[in-house]
């Protein structure tokens, strides 16, 4: 389906939602995330762990799926 498709985004969310469910809300990492929002395809997270741990938590997100990258920036 292209993503012109009207229905595109809708599945688009659902696809994220589904991994966003299984790497951070379930996932090993959780008890470090204090907070998580979520707006289309920008992640905000208040997490509460060591830098080195955030990243390995993005390299394996990284992993999960050959198209979807995330990117970090800690504050």
């Amino acid at each position: 389906m292209s993503m012109g498709a009207a229905v595109a985004p809708s599945f688009a969310n659902i696809f994220v939602h589904y991994l966003e469910q299984k790497l951070f809300i379930k996932g090993p990492y959780n008890n470090h995330i204090i907070k998580y929002w979520r707006f289309v395809d920008d992640v905000l997270v208040i997490w509460e762990g060591t830098d080195v741990l955030f990243h390995q938590m993005i390299e394996e997100a990284n992993q999960k799926h050959p198209t979807i990258k995330f990117t970090s920036e800690l504050l």
